[in-house]
């Protein structure tokens, strides 16, 4: 199909699912359409290992946020949208550059959809007598009759009195904004626009060296010999090696045998976190410096390169160590999204880690740690917006001495039917606790009401009346409820 039938498809799908509608399965039912319409007008993509990847993500993204509508899984689908299309629009186009082709597009669609030429594919006449009947006699003169209408009923309140007299299906203003909405999201998704200085960078960065780069050797300092420059890089990671051993010692001894310090294991995280951060971004940024260009093949190297696998196993100790921290901090007070990211941020850096080691062991180019970071990163975007962490968290603490009702109470969503379970296992029901599982209740069964297109369907799987003991009012008063608070952890 043609660009501009897609786009006209496209919004109109948009307009029939989001119509004053919600965010649900609209979304997801959205995401599969323009999937179809892709692989219908790019077949090739389904041919090759990357691209039968980003459809499944797609697919998988889509279907998580129609089980349970939320942030994470929803960005994760549109990350997978973005880079199926760009990569329908160009195979060779290196996923680090999607950010900037999803701004651009953003932003240049505002005068780019009035550039006729540019994104209307084959002859632009409409040779059904049919259609063109159809839109010279109806569809023109309703679009000039609609926007009169709207000016004079907004001057006269007669003939406004007359109008709103009318029972109208639908708010013309409402469907304006949606109709407009509809076109930029499919205008923007349809006619990728990739910048030529984009294309030109992309052809230049490579992972691997090219024979007339082996060949040279690159200095940082142009004016410094190259000897020296070896010399100096040995001495620094040297120094470095040394200072982290040193630093690694008492970073132990203050996290497992001081006796002084164990009251406060939040402080005490956090700092060892932002001292990780510093010491990562110090290891590679040091190490992508130094082995940079031909200098990775230089033969008189070796103690240089020594020292930088030293400097990379050092900093993976106390990727380690922090680790076995923060898991000592979720066994003590309890799971959270902090402290999973935490994990999440650590496992980063073991991988970040280890592709440093490879780049310079494999004598690869800096882009290929950007590259493979870059897929990393899109991977665990999938693994965080496909899974429902607000039940792991949810089911890990209320097995827990220490339960923080009030952190559970608040979590946007996702845990609500574990910890109504809970309530009505542990005869959970008066003062505040009883307040609480009115409102979860209540929150539950608004989301129940919803409409199709905008519903989840995590909230369509308990029945409320029959699963729970008492049929509580759904209607309770949301304000007398809110405004009552109280600290106190379930014993």
């Amino acid at each position: 199909m043609k660009k501009q039938i897609l786009i006209g498809l496209s919004v109109l799908l948009f307009i029939f699912l989001f119509y004053k509608q919600g965010l649900g399965i609209n979304v997801a039912v959205f995401a599969i359409a323009l999937l179809g319409f892709t692989v219908n007008k790019f077949p090739a993509i389904y041919q090759s290992a990357r691209g039968k990847f980003l459809i499944s993500a797609v697919v998988l993204t889509s279907f998580s946020f129609a089980w349970l509508p939320d942030f994470s899984s929803f960005f994760a689908l549109m990350v997978s949208l973005t880079l199926l299309r760009m990569y329908a629009e160009d195979a060779r186009l290196n996923w680090m550059f999607a950010p900037a082709v999803f701004i651009v597009n953003s932003f240049s669609v505002i005068y780019r959809v009035f550039l006729r030429n540019l994104w209307i594919e084959g002859d632009f006449k409409v040779k059904n007598q049919y259609a063109l009947k159809l839109l010279m006699y109806m569809v023109i003169p309703l679009i000039f009759i609609s926007g009169f209408v709207v000016i004079y009923t907004s001057n006269s309140d007669y003939l406004s009195h007359i109008v709103s007299s009318v029972h109208w299906e639908f708010d013309v203003w409402s469907l304006l904004v949606y109709v407009v909405l509809g076109i930029c999201i499919s205008f923007v998704y349809w006619d990728c626009w990739i910048l030529e200085t984009i294309k030109s960078n992309n052809s230049k960065w490579k992972p691997t060296f090219d024979r007339g780069s082996k060949d040279k050797i690159q200095n940082m300092f142009s004016s410094v010999d190259l000897d020296l420059e070896r010399r100096s890089g040995e001495i620094t990671l040297l120094l470095l090696n040394v200072f982290l051993a040193v630093f690694l010692v008492f970073y132990n001894y203050e996290q497992f045998f001081d006796p002084f310090v164990e009251g406060n294991l939040s402080a005490q995280t956090h700092q060892r976190v932002n001292s990780l951060i510093l010491s990562i971004v110090m290891a590679i940024g040091l190490l992508l410096l130094y082995f940079k260009g031909g200098f990775n093949f230089d033969v008189k190297a070796k103690r240089l390169r020594r020292l930088a696998f030293t400097w990379i196993v050092l900093n993976t100790i106390m990727v380690v160590s922090t680790c076995i921290k923060n898991l000592e901090y979720v066994v003590a007070w309890g799971l959270t999204y902090k402290r999973l990211g935490v994990f999440v941020f650590l496992m980063l850096c073991v991988i970040g880690l280890l592709f440093t080691y490879s780049k310079i062991k494999d004598k690869k180019t800096n882009f290929y740690l950007v590259d493979r970071m870059c897929i990393v990163f899109f991977v665990c975007l999938l693994v965080c917006g496909v899974f429902n962490w607000s039940a792991l968290i949810t089911r890990y603490n209320l097995m827990t001495d220490k339960i923080d009702w009030n952190y559970l109470k608040e979590i946007d969503s996702g845990n609500e039917f574990l910890l109504l379970d809970y309530a009505q296992q542990k005869n959970i029901d008066t003062g505040q606790y009883g307040i609480d599982i009115k409102n979860l209740i209540y929150s539950v069964t608004q989301q129940q009401r919803k409409d199709v297109r905008s519903m989840g369907l995590y909230y369509q799987t308990v029945d409320l009346v029959t699963t729970y003991r008492e049929p509580i009012n759904a209607d309770i008063d949301q304000e007398e409820s809110s405004a009552v608070t109280d600290d106190r952890p379930i014993e």
